[in-house]
């Protein structure tokens, strides 16, 4: 018998904002059949098929537990994957299992979490923990009104470590942080390295920023965006979206005193998504699943030292479907570059521009802008034919038992 005990006391504390729910038949399983196997899983729900990047003698069944939820729009519940609670409003409002963590050779340690079915219907639900996320269950629904994210964050699941570099202290910007491609570059700051997902899942990286206001910088760049790997040993139906944006960069200032104003942060840049399931739904027409990995703009330049009181360059902005824009800059000072991303799949992130000298009197130089964030990836295994909207394009492996 399944243990619909642990199911029934999973929904008591969720309230209005979830219930629960049995996979639908696309699952092979039945209760006549059923027998109870490792660790309170039904003995037909083995993993057959490999999970990517975990190690084989970690998980050899799906969960036990069915978990819907269910917000009002506009209503963001963050899921602690440490300890499986899930809060909204600042109540609790749900619990999963707690992640498990396993090593990942050559990159961070994964949090994984056996669900028997998950379904968000509603609202956004955030996933926080200190490594990638991976979510395992027999059937995965992400509904045409929610939303699942690893956007960058404090605290998001997967956000990498590295990131773009900075200026060479005369107000040259921060680099954008890299992943897909290279981050871009802001003046004589590169953005940070391309790496991939091809053997370790891991997500994007911070924007670098400019060291010119040593004692009080505060053009700092933007975080990435985090990493999530969804199982679903029958079939994922993705009708809502799943994204995993980078943040954009701060501002530049006015460094005092100081001929060069402080150079933009560097935008952080998209994180990863991987969708594994045999049979991949992504809708059709006006009602497609959407999935986003963008990376954010870098700040705008700040102003030098004119004692007129221009005010700083703007923030970058988040990315979003198109990758972020790049912050305006001050008078003679540089525009943010625009992050990575959009139609046409990673997309190279853009430089931030260079600010100028004051064309009245030694009145110094405008910071330049930071640069844009690259694109994360966004990677579908397998043996459908999925058609989801995505920015940076998805690469698609034929895969699957």
């Amino acid at each position: 018998m399944r243990n619909h005990a642990i199911a029934l006391a999973l929904c008591l504390p969720l309230a209005m904002y979830a219930a629960c729910y049995s996979p639908t038949a696309a699952s092979n399983s039945t209760d006549a059949a059923s027998v109870d196997g490792p660790n309170g899983a039904d003995a037909e729900l083995k993993i057959t098929w490999p999970v990517r990047y975990v190690p084989a003698d970690s998980v050899s069944s799906v969960g036990s537990v069915d978990l819907t939820l269910s917000l009002p729009p506009g209503v963001t519940a963050t899921w602690d994957l440490s300890t499986g609670k899930i809060s909204a409003n600042g109540s609790q409002v749900g619990e999963a299992p707690a992640a498990v963590a396993a090593a990942q050779t050559g990159g961070p340690t994964l949090q994984i979490v056996r669900l028997r079915g998950l379904k968000i219907a509603g609202g956004t639900v955030e996933l926080r923990g200190v490594g990638p996320a991976v979510i395992i269950a027999d059937l995965i629904v992400i509904d045409a009104s929610a939303t699942l994210s690893v956007n960058a964050n404090a605290g998001v699941a997967g956000v990498n470590t590295g990131v773009g570099n900075g200026g060479d202290g005369s107000g040259r910007g921060g680099g954008g942080g890299g992943f897909g491609t290279a981050g871009g570059a802001a003046g004589t700051g590169a953005g940070g390295s391309a790496y991939s997902i091809a053997t370790t899942l891991r997500g994007g990286s911070h924007g670098g920023r400019d060291p010119q206001c040593a004692a009080g910088a505060t053009s700092f760049g933007g975080a990435g965006g985090g990493a999530l790997l969804l199982y679903a040993r029958t079939s994922i139906v993705l009708l809502g979206t799943i994204s995993a944006n980078g943040a954009g960069g701060i501002a530049g200032n006015q460094c005092t005193p100081s001929l060069y104003g402080e150079g933009g942060g560097g935008g952080g840049s998209g994180g990863a998504i991987v969708l594994q399931s045999p049979l991949i739904e992504a809708g059709d027409g006006s009602v497609r699943g959407v999935l986003l990995a963008t990376g954010g703009g870098g700040g705008g330049g700040g102003p030098g030292l004119t004692g007129l009181g221009e005010l700083p360059g703007r923030d970058g902005g988040a990315g979003m479907a198109t990758g972020g824009s790049g912050g305006n800059g001050a008078i003679y000072a540089g525009k943010g570059g625009n992050g990575g991303g959009g139609s046409l799949g990673a997309s190279s992130p853009g430089d931030g521009a260079a600010g100028v000298q004051y064309s009245s009197g030694n009145m110094g130089y405008g910071g330049h802008g930071g640069g844009g964030g690259a694109a994360g990836y966004i990677e579908l295994r397998t043996r459908s034919t999925p058609s989801p909207r995505s920015a940076p394009l998805a690469t698609i492996v034929t895969d699957g038992p």
